[in-house]
């Protein structure tokens, strides 16, 4: 997600004005598609709209509010800090901007696109991204975990988990800074005592794993667990032909099998691709494929989207295939908290 690219698509009223729009014609634009109201006296083109998942439209509708307000006193927090902090927003679209302040009467005044938050916050709570400021990484993930459903959260405590322990320059994982973070967010929410939503967010963290590279990654282990499958290992490098280290991302040991999950955009996202065509994609896959089934002896079993609907199209894709839970179904429930998101 470009975030300054989306600021760049976000126009307030003047600048549509400067074009040679008049407000009969922005109003008209709106009423036929040509133009999305992000927030009063800001806009952006439907098409553009159109592409933004929930992450980089919880981003715009921020940008715009924090425009609009023109206050450095309003912070971003709960999942409107999570799109500026670039951790996934899974399998929810939240209808408003979030902003926390110690007074309920802050600036910017609510709306239907604005819900207000009061907390105390400390100077390590708050951080800035891209210039505006946000809850930090670890109080965001402490006031999200607890309240999301549980595939959206999962997802993000990975992601959270992630973004401290994984080193790009080397391309490795760091174990040990991750169980720091981790250490650290039991004494965030110890904090919270019994506050509402707080048996999720403790075991959404001991659950958290930062290999999980994807939300898509993140609920197919969720449903692993809740099916009855021992929890996978991630990323498992298998040795290729010429020596080259390839990566599956689950390794279901007490099946035993491979299990990847594909997203469409690895055979269409030009950056995934790095010059291939989809065509050549997949092929390279098939034969990746073809060895590790081969000299591992497991199968590989592939998964999509819509094979993670839910926890029971999960297990009647999987058991497609013939593998099937070696104990019995296991049941994660959570009184959850009335939503806000």
């Amino acid at each position: 997600m470009d975030i300054p690219e989306i600021g760049a698509h976000l126009l307030s009223t003047a600048e549509l004005r400067a074009t040679g729009r008049t407000r009969a014609s922005i109003e008209a634009d709106l009423r036929e598609g040509r133009l999305v109201r992000v927030h009063r006296g800001w806009y952006m083109d439907a098409a553009y709209w159109a592409t933004l998942y929930s992450e980089g439209r919880q981003v715009a509708q921020g940008l715009a509010v924090f425009g609009a307000a023109r206050s450095e006193r309003a912070i971003a927090s709960h999942t409107t800090a999570a799109a500026f902090l670039l951790l996934p927003i899974a399998r929810i679209s939240p209808k408003k901007v979030h902003l926390v302040s110690a007074r309920a009467n802050g600036r910017v005044a609510s709306d239907r696109l604005v819900a207000r938050h009061r907390a105390d916050l400390t100077a390590s709570d708050v951080t800035t991204r891209f210039g505006v400021s946000v809850t930090s990484l670890m109080r965001t993930v402490c006031d999200l975990i607890g309240h999301l459903p549980l595939e959206s959260a999962v997802s993000l405590a990975d992601a959270a988990m992630r973004s401290v322990a994984w080193r790009e320059d080397t391309r490795t994982y760091d174990a040990v800074a991750a169980e720091l973070w981790r250490t650290e967010m039991r004494e965030h929410l110890a904090r919270r005592g019994g506050a509402r939503g707080i048996v999720q967010a403790r075991w959404v963290l001991e659950f958290a794993d930062g290999r999980a590279q994807r939300p898509g990654e993140s609920i197919s282990r969720l449903y692993l667990e809740r099916l009855g499958f021992g929890r996978p290992r991630l990323q498992v490098p298998v040795t290729g032909p010429n020596g080259e280290e390839w990566v599956i991302d689950l390794g279901l040991d007490d099946v035993p099998a491979w299990g990847e999950f594909d997203g469409q955009a690895k055979y269409t996202d030009p950056q995934m691709l790095a010059g291939q065509s989809t065509a050549a994609a997949v092929l390279a896959e098939k034969a990746r494929e073809d060895w590790i089934r081969g000299t591992t002896g497991r199968p590989v079993l592939r998964w999509g989207w819509s094979h993670i609907a839910s926890p029971a199209s999960f297990r009647r894709h999987l058991a497609a295939f013939g593998v099937t839970a070696p104990v019995p179904h296991l049941r994660i429930h959570f009184e959850m908290p009335r939503s806000t998101f």
